[in-house]
């Protein structure tokens, strides 16, 4: 079973993927989805869900419809192992195992790719960071357009430079500057047109460090 969330909202189980409903209901799940197993109060489900439009009069009611339909859906995918509880009155919270998700696994394999790192062993680092940005497949958090998203949205898409700088650097470490060099341009392209990351060096410098070693610089 697979519950994507670096990229579309989608939910997956041995080839079928399940109908999460409209875009409401849908904006619900990645909120839950996005608190990664915590609590979230109504109140904040509700600003989240309602970012663009007047809420309803009664948001709590239309939570608990949203949330009505979606538990069906859930546990038809994946069991016991997903669903949305409510552990107080005013709250809810999504119950999954962590590795039928997208974006926990990203984050297991590049601790895993540190740890490997660490010891020296260089070549699990960079396949354990492949397989980390692998788990990408588009844009997250689709469903909004509110500051919350954005800027989780801009964590998200950090956290995904961070991991490929890394690999990159341990490529280099391996002798492999001319291999990465398009990829380093990519990258330093890409991060400059990106308004939603902040600016920082690193992709620039490890270009020109990759240039330099592979005998391109100018």
């Amino acid at each position: 079973m697979d519950l994507l969330a670096l990229g579309p909202l989608e939910l997956w189980d041995q080839g079928r993927q399940f109908d999460l409903g409209p875009l409401k209901q849908r904006r619900v799940l990645a909120a839950l989805l996005h608190a990664r197993g915590a609590p979230v109060p109504v109140g904040t489900l509700a600003c989240r869900v309602w970012s663009t439009t007047a809420p309803p009069a009664d948001p709590g009611a239309a939570l608990h419809a949203y949330v009505s339909r979606l538990r069906p859906v859930l546990h038809e995918a994946g069991g016991d192992r997903l669903g949305i509880d409510r552990p107080s009155h005013d709250r809810y919270r999504l119950r999954f195992d962590p590795e039928d998700v997208d974006l926990l696994r990203f984050r297991r394999l590049r601790r895993e790719a540190t740890a490997a790192a660490e010891r020296g062993d260089r070549q699990l680092a960079v396949g354990k960071l492949h397989t980390a940005e692998s788990e990408w497949s588009g844009e997250p958090l689709t469903e909004f357009t509110c500051d919350w998203a954005r800027a989780l949205r801009a964590r998200l898409r950090g956290e995904r430079r961070r991991v490929q700088e890394q690999r990159l650097c341990l490529e280099m470490e391996m002798g492999r500057h001319a291999a990465v060099l398009g990829e380093l341009n990519e990258l330093a392209a890409r991060h400059s047109l990106d308004s939603l990351v902040p600016f920082d060096q690193r992709s620039i410098g490890l270009l020109i460090l990759a240039m330099y070693r592979a005998g391109k610089a100018r």
